[in-house]
């Protein structure tokens, strides 16, 4: 078996700012991210032996002879998963951290539909906006499941932004010390901050950021060409363990890609009656939040979206 690392992932949630995260902590000269940012092992293992999963697992990340680097792994979709993702983690690993970045859900609806505009097999394609937030929270507000995988899906644009609901479901298998809980909009204003008290965590030199340029990674554009989008989001899954050993060279190909194929001045805003029947479906879930975090985490400063 390989040697005895400690673990780091970021398990929540999408379009909160975890790619940048994980390109941040990756940097670190005590840490060894994955060959795969988003490496999903934990959704779907096969049926094998714990060894056999373990190396499996471990076959991800490179260079780790001495045992002495936190291994970084970077799935937002984990906190999806809820119990289910936390106990696969749990059997798999020895005492793991877990890191979570939660958003305003508007704006992570808002940045999501974003993202996925001109990619064809993307469940927001062919819909505006408005209609993609009115279906979806029509779907979430059904007591009847959809039946379709793609109702389901839209439906789960909304129901993610339960966090209490899939926070307290991971402490149900670790305990909260196992856990550490971020807001995007700190991490967007002061991401120094945010590394810097992983690291106090991690119990590694946070001085290697005193000069660290962050540069922000996977920032959601409007792309001119939805068959070129489609194309190079797949060139990308296909490239990316390779692109991720040269940071450098993967910052040009996308400075390329995004002067051949974006363009400024789209902007997106969702109506803001729409916005408040949102909110209103979430707002016990944002109740429980806020006292979950004030118990188990310690935390008393909310942004707006949660403490409004």
């Amino acid at each position: 078996m390989p040697p005895s690392n400690r673990h780091l992932i970021i398990a929540g949630t999408n379009k909160s700012g975890t790619t940048s995260l994980f390109r941040y902590l990756a940097d670190h000269p005590d840490i060894c991210g994955c060959d795969k940012k988003e490496l999903g092992y934990f959704l779907n293992l096969p049926d094998k032996e714990a060894t056999a999963l373990f190396d499996g697992y471990i076959s991800h990340f490179k260079n780790i002879e001495n045992g002495d680097k936190i291994l970084l792994e970077a799935t937002p979709n984990y906190i999806d998963g809820g119990h289910t993702i936390a106990k696969r983690i749990s059997d798999l690993l020895p005492d793991p951290q877990l890191v979570f970045m939660l958003r305003n859900p508007i704006d992570r609806l808002v940045s999501y539909y974003k993202s996925k505009q001109g990619l064809t097999t993307s469940v927001a394609h062919g819909l505006a906006l408005d209609d993609f937030a009115r279906k979806a929270l029509t779907l979430a507000q059904n007591e009847k499941p959809a039946d379709a995988d793609r109702d389901r899906l839209l439906a789960w644009q909304i129901e993610k932004s339960k966090y209490a609901l899939l926070l307290e479901q991971y402490l149900e298998v670790f305990p909260a010390s196992s856990l550490a809980v971020y807001f995007f909009e700190d991490f967007q204003v002061n991401p120094l901050q945010t590394v810097q008290s992983i690291c106090k965590r991690l119990g590694i030199d946070d001085s290697f950021y005193d000069t660290y340029t962050f540069h922000i990674e996977n920032r959601s554009r409007h792309h001119k060409n939805s068959r070129l989008r489609t194309t190079a989001s797949h060139v990308n899954r296909d490239l990316e363990k390779y692109l991720n050993r040269v940071p450098g060279l993967r910052r040009y190909l996308r400075g390329i890609y995004n002067y051949l194929n974006t363009k400024p001045g789209k902007t997106y805003k969702l109506d803001p009656e729409l916005s408040a029947e949102i909110l209103a479906f979430l707002e016990a879930d944002n109740h429980r939040l806020a006292t979950l975090l004030g118990e188990k985490f310690d935390i008393t400063t909310f942004p707006k979206w949660l403490v409004g």
